[in-house]
């Protein structure tokens, strides 16, 4: 137990290490111009998924982490099943998910209302007193699948070590803002990535309560993506560009 609470927190560690590097290497723009005729660089791509989607699918797959601990609820029934037994057992896998994701639903269509009510008012307030200016906003499904995926992981860390979801969610939540703090202190371009970072924290805060009250990833992620989806609808269009990070890309 103790080693894989160490080897837990070793990935926290090697997460954030992993971003600060990247944006170190991109503010100091050592050569890789080869990979700089794509659009985006295909190293870059590389680099972002096995920052947001490659170091949880590790956690899994080693047993340092559950998927159930990400809010992947249902995926552990598929591991238990193998495709050689046959159809009926995956069928079994199915209706013991669905069962699961039936008993979330209500509680996470509930919360995830009021959260996304309560930030499309703060949001909107913004806007009209000529606050919400944060220009080129992305948050395409990708954006939001891995900065919710990414948000999870580092909850499920701590969710690991502590056994305690509560404190998970505000450790997690911390070492995503210092993470983010760090990356713009590298960056020195904190003028553009202020109301970003503020937007994002917002969004951060509220998906954690409702992960709260249903710690159900897959319900979670379609309520960032409204959320994201409306700062990107309302906000208005200047050359101020969302930073990487705080728009769910290193």
């Amino acid at each position: 137990m103790a080693d894989q609470l160490g080897w837990a927190g070793s990935l926290a560690a090697i997460s954030v290490l992993f971003a600060i590097g990247v944006t170190w290497l991109r503010q100091n723009r050592l050569p890789y111009s080869a990979w700089q005729k794509l659009d985006p660089p295909l190293i870059e791509q590389i680099a972002q998924f096995f920052y947001f989607a490659g170091l949880p699918y590790l956690a899994i797959v080693t047993g340092i982490l559950t998927p159930r601990l990400l809010g992947l609820k249902g995926l552990e029934y598929f591991a238990l099943s193998s495709p050689a037994v046959g159809k009926g057992d995956m069928q079994h896998a199915f209706i013991l998910m669905a069962a699961e994701w039936l008993i979330d639903v209500r509680v996470t269509i509930l919360a995830g209302f009021a959260g996304t009510l309560v930030f499309a008012g703060v949001w909107l307030s913004l806007v009209r007193n000529d606050a919400g200016e944060i220009g080129g906003f992305r948050a395409s499904p990708l954006d939001t699948l891995y900065a919710s995926l990414h948000w999870a992981f580092y909850r499920a860390i701590f969710w690991q070590i502590t056994d305690d979801l509560y404190l998970a969610l505000i450790l997690g939540a911390t070492l995503v803002i210092i993470e983010w703090v760090l990356i713009a202190q590298i960056r020195k371009n904190w003028s553009q990535d202020q109301a970003p970072f503020l937007i994002n924290a917002s969004i951060l805060i509220l998906t954690g309560t409702v992960f709260f009250y249903s710690p159900n990833l897959w319900f979670l992620w379609p309520i960032h993506l409204a959320m994201a989806t409306l700062v990107k609808k309302t906000g208005s269009n200047s050359d101020l560009e969302l930073a990487r990070f705080s728009s769910s890309k290193i």
